[in-house]
């Protein structure tokens, strides 16, 4: 009867010993999944701010690229113009209207000032005839030497561009100039230089 009282009494204690083993298993295991669920988070926060990061370095990367594209493309505007300006200059020295010829032979980077004056006189209705040669320009010959006794600038074609954020492309080309007697064997001749200002719609 004894050892049968023992026995109960053991299985009791191991009764009520099974609900605190629970507890504390319950316990661990829940602050394993707190520390997982921590973990979690800090691995998450760690995603993002790599996210944060890699997208601002994109932006700048993409910003710098088209900064980079941009400055390119003015400078090839630029250089284009630039040859454009001097094709004009080039045409125009080789003007039938405008060059020195004696005898059927033309004098290279000449201008017959008798052509000049006629065409500075015809202006008005040279400027649309001329319109697709030159397009929007200036071009006017001035005389530097024997140096004039007032300022002389002879404006041969004008058509400016209709925009106020327009660049302005300079060529100056030297060339002679035949004051008088372009059709006989003892011309006179003038230095002067061709000046072409270009309008171009601003590449800024």
């Amino acid at each position: 009867m004894a050892n049968k009282k023992g026995l109960t009494e053991n299985r009791k204690a191991q009764t009520k010993k099974i609900p605190t083993r629970k507890l504390i298993s319950d316990f661990l295991a829940c602050a394993q999944r707190s520390q997982c669920s921590r973990r979690a988070q800090m691995k998450m926060f760690e995603n993002i701010g790599v996210m944060i990061i890699f997208f601002f370095l994109l932006v700048f990367g993409a910003s710098f690229y088209f900064t980079l594209q941009k400055a390119s493309l003015e400078r090839e505007m630029v250089r284009v113009n630039q040859l454009a300006s001097v094709q004009q200059a080039l045409r125009l020295t080789y003007l039938p209207e405008l060059d020195c010829s004696f005898a059927g032979v033309q004098i290279d980077n000449c201008f017959d000032r008798l052509k000049v004056e006629s065409l500075i006189a015809a202006r008005p209705t040279s400027n649309l005839a001329y319109f697709n040669v030159f397009g929007y320009s200036t071009v006017s010959l001035r005389t530097i030497y024997p140096k004039p006794a007032a300022p002389k600038q002879d404006i041969i074609y004008s058509r400016k561009l209709n925009a106020t954020d327009s660049d302005i492309i300079k060529t100056q080309v030297p060339v002679l100039i035949c004051e008088k007697g372009c059709d006989q064997t003892d011309p006179r001749y003038s230095f002067g230089i061709l000046e072409i200002d270009s309008y171009v719609p601003s590449a800024k």
